[in-house]
């Protein structure tokens, strides 16, 4: 059984995805045409506008596209062809929270912190806290800075007193 042509299904001669006229057709499109093929203009809505996902191929849920030589993120290509370059030190946020989405109305250019804290991961989630599971306030008194993670210094306070005590009895009992 000869392959097919995926683009005319004529049956191909060659061990190819496409016939030569296919081939030749594909070869000569330009990024922009290339880009759209690959793009799902009928994604879920967020806030009345769709999102379009990306419909090739992904790396960490972000659409990866290959122009001018190299890869790049799908929706990063996008914003800069239709909004313009993305400044230095700043990143692209994508308010629907789809990763694969190449839809410019659905990005805002922020710093790295912003783009974290907006997001669903640990780091987000920690500095959102404004109490300890205890109930002691988050605030600039009441908080310590260890190894890079906030502590209560009331529930540290506690816990330094519980175990200095578990020391000294202990050490009273091996000295007898």
């Amino acid at each position: 059984m000869k392959p097919v042509c995926v683009d005319c299904g004529v049956p191909n001669e060659r061990r190819a995805r496409r016939c030569r006229a296919c081939y030749r057709a594909y070869r000569g499109r330009t990024a922009l045409e290339r880009f759209w093929a690959k793009v799902d203009l009928n994604g879920p809505l967020w806030n009345s506008t769709p999102c379009w996902p990306w419909a090739a191929g992904l790396v960490d849920g972000y659409g990866k596209f290959w122009v001018n030589g190299r890869h790049v993120r799908a929706h990063r290509f996008a914003y800069e062809t239709y909004v313009g370059p993305i400044p230095e030190g700043m990143e692209l946020d994508h308010l629907c929270r789809n990763r694969a989405c190449v839809n410019w109305e659905h990005m805002e250019v922020v710093v790295h912190q912003v783009n974290i804290l907006r997001g669903i991961a640990p780091s987000a989630l920690n500095a959102a806290k404004t109490h300890c599971p205890e109930g002691h306030p988050l605030d600039g008194l009441n908080t310590l800075i260890w190894g890079g993670k906030r502590r209560c210094r009331t529930c540290h306070r506690e816990w330094a007193r519980k175990r200095y005590h578990a020391n000294i009895q202990q050490e009273s009992q091996v000295a007898r």
